[in-house]
């Protein structure tokens, strides 16, 4: 069984609220739900074509984002438990270079993680585009795959091509799942 994780409060801690109080702006929150923050994720427009559209917000929100994104420890265990089982493990994540180039800066061994990032493939999940870029490059069958992440419409789209799909808002839950289907030992 192939293993696809998201990154995003799957692997990494992820929440636009707490990253915005960091950032002494609890306003700055809504700055990934905006369609020009699609366009950065999706590497359809630059950091610095980014900042322009929100002069000051973005550099501030960027900045505490890569203070704020660190490792899941539970997430991980998951990711090393389907790898000591056997189990290829990949990523698929909505995330736009520079926040891809931090994290491998910060955590190398993310780079020993096949995968696909939304800003190579210019799409975004839930597109089903993203994911067949991911089956293609590492010759996947969706059967034979499973995946996780935190948000309903990734999972739903997920599941329409096939994936067993699992929705992450408690890891815990998530091992017993895997754990129960014999996935995990």
């Amino acid at each position: 069984m192939n293993f696809i994780f998201d990154l995003g409060a799957v692997l990494f801690h992820w929440n636009p609220k707490e990253i915005a109080i960091l950032a002494c702006n609890p306003e700055l929150a809504f700055l990934p739900h905006t369609p020009e923050w699609r366009s950065h994720d999706e590497g359809k427009i630059s950091f610095d074509e980014l900042s322009a559209l929100h002069p000051g917000k973005v550099r501030s929100f960027m900045s505490a984002t890569m203070e704020y994104l660190a490792p899941i420890p539970e997430g991980w265990e998951l990711l090393r438990a389907a790898q000591k089982k056997g189990h290829p493990c990949y990523i698929l994540s909505n995330l736009p270079q520079i926040l891809h180039e931090s994290l491998l800066d910060r955590y190398p061994y993310l780079e020993e993680i096949p995968g696909i990032y939304s800003y190579q493939v210019k799409c975004v999940k839930p597109d089903p585009q993203i994911f067949h870029h991911l089956f293609s490059r590492y010759n996947l069958d969706p059967s034979s795959s499973l995946f996780i992440d935190d948000l309903e419409p990734n999972i739903t789209m997920a599941r329409s091509l096939g994936l067993k799909s699992f929705l992450c808002q408690n890891h815990e839950s998530v091992k017993k799942e895997l754990l129960t289907l014999g996935y995990l030992e």
